[in-house]
Formats: C-alpha cells, sequence, structure tokens
C-alpha cells in the first residue's frame, strides 16, 4: 500500500482515499486490515483525507462492510476506526503559558476548538491546523 501511495504521491496532487469498504465475513481479519489500512494511509503526507460512505450495516450495500451491526453494536472494525480516528489520533492538549503567554503544541492537522482561561475568563475560537502549522493568538 505505502508503494502505492509513493508512486502516485509522485505527482504531487493531494489523495483522496475514498469509499472504504471491506466486505469480508472474517470479523478480526476486517479489523486488523482496516487498523493496517488507515494507519499506511494517514502516515503518508500526499493523503488529504479518508472516507467511508456507509458505516451502518442498515444502510450499506455492503452490509459485512459496515463499522456498525444493524442493531447498531459496533463491529472490531468500527472500533479500530473509533480507537485510531478519536484516540490515537486525536490531539488534546493543555497546559499552562510561559511568562510571555505563550504555549505551544504540537497536533495533527484539522480543525481544531481553542479555549483559554485566566482569572475566571475564558475565550475559545476555532481554528484550522495545516500541515505547515500556524501560530494563533487569543486575547482575553
Amino acid at each position: 500500500m505505502l508503494s502505492c501511495l509513493e508512486r502516485f504521491g509522485k505527482l504531487g496532487l493531494p489523495i483522496a482515499i475514498t469509499e472504504f469498504d471491506i466486505n469480508m465475513e472474517d470479523e478480526q481479519l476486517q479489523a486488523d486490515y482496516t487498523r493496517d489500512f488507515l494507519t499506511a494511509c494517514f502516515s503518508h503526507p500526499s493523503v488529504s483525507e479518508i472516507i467511508t460512505w456507509g458505516f451502518w450495516g442498515k444502510r450499506h450495500w455492503f452490509p459485512k462492510a459496515a463499522l456498525w451491526r444493524a442493531d447498531w453494536s459496533i463491529k472490531p472494525n468500527g472500533q479500530a476506526w473509533v480507537d485510531l480516528t478519536t484516540k490515537k489520533w486525536w490531539t488534546s492538549a493543555g497546559g499552562t503559558t510561559d511568562a510571555q503567554g505563550s504555549f505551544a503544541v504540537r497536533g495533527f492537522h484539522g480543525e481544531y476548538e481553542v479555549r483559554v482561561t485566566q482569572a475566571g475568563k475564558t475565550a475559545t475560537q476555532r481554528a484550522t491546523l495545516p500541515r505547515q502549522g500556524t501560530p494563533l493568538t487569543l486575547h482575553l
């Protein structure tokens, strides 16, 4: 998979992984493949997005490929998806600013809600963190 991504990545265009489905009976193998495939794609700098069109067994054209069964119980592949996207690849940071009022954190690129509190006052701002990083200034 990585060699395929490398080959297409040389074109200099973003790679979108779309309609990601693993349609098979063996749920553990499906979960392992989901985890490994997502990890390979997420690790490649040319991949800009990973999209699955269906996630619920009752509304999926391949019910076995769904991340949740028709009764809404999560399948092992769904758990792999959730664990990666909301735990392993989720940036959640907190801390205290330095004497100049600065705080730095390294995060995954994407959309953020940044909240700053000082002396009982809170400021919240939505921000986008691009690949190359960006400074963000909040004023209370």
